[in-house]
């Protein structure tokens, strides 16, 4: 395993992947540290990592907690991508006579990372104002739509709602309309995509924590919704 005394790294999240073209699995972190950028490893020998994190940012964000991601062929069919949720504030210590404020100071956003060149690219696919200060809080992904590419699947804190981006294949993604789905005021954990019912489409599934203080009532859940085709609103199967 890195070694991970002198890193901030720590999280809930966590996806693996192949990064860089070798036998041995790559991952990707999550971090609980504000400006904890080193989160993106890949495999240098069996068993062995190394950091692919950079100080400028440009390929983790710096000054951003980063939360919830997924892995997969979303860009190329030869390589993975990491696609992962962060959420970044506008440092208050910077005098705004010097480098002015922004016009949203708080963001959170998607982006995927692409390894198919020399080094690893970081590129946008979604940002939103976050006056929550929250980034997606979980993501899974699967063929939503059955056209034989990846797409992505996130929860957004503020609207308490959920995103379907649905990928062509070459890194691109749209927005798709989402009905049937309607997340609960509790806090979520997390999301994830499995065939609960042997259909052959991906279905969402979704956790939440109990609300409240510790002594109030107990109320968390899990439940399931049945992927109904690109064309028909989804349904609750469990709750």
């Amino acid at each position: 395993m890195p070694d991970l005394k002198n890193r901030e790294v720590a999280g809930d999240w966590i996806s693996a992947g192949d990064f860089n073209g070798d036998p041995y699995p790559d991952f990707i972190a999550a971090n609980i540290f504000y400006n904890g950028p080193d989160i993106l490893y890949v495999s240098s020998a069996k068993e062995k990592w190394v950091s692919a994190s950079d100080e400028l940012g440009e390929i983790t964000p710096l000054l951003a907690y980063v939360r919830a991601s997924v892995a997969g062929k979303f860009g190329s069919k030869k390589r993975d991508d990491a696609i992962f949720s962060y959420y970044r504030q506008w440092p208050a210590a910077i005098d705004p006579s010097i480098v002015p404020k922004p016009p949203v100071e708080d963001i959170a956003g998607v982006d995927r990372l692409d390894f198919t060149g020399k080094e690893p690219k970081r590129i946008p696919i979604m940002r939103w104002a976050s006056a929550a200060h929250n980034p997606a809080s979980g993501m899974g992904s699967g063929d939503f739509d059955g056209d034989g590419n990846l797409d992505i699947a996130f929860t957004m804190f503020e609207s308490k709602e959920i995103v379907v981006l649905l990928g062509d294949g070459k890194g691109n993604f749209k927005k798709a309309e989402v009905t049937g789905i309607k997340l609960d005021p509790n806090p979520f954990y997390d999301i994830r995509v499995a065939d609960v019912n042997g259909d052959g489409r991906p279905d969402v599934i979704i956790g939440y924590e109990a609300g409240g203080s510790t002594i109030a009532k107990r109320d968390g859940s899990i439940h399931v919704y049945l992927n109904q085709g690109a064309s028909q609103a989804p349904q609750t199967a469990a709750r």
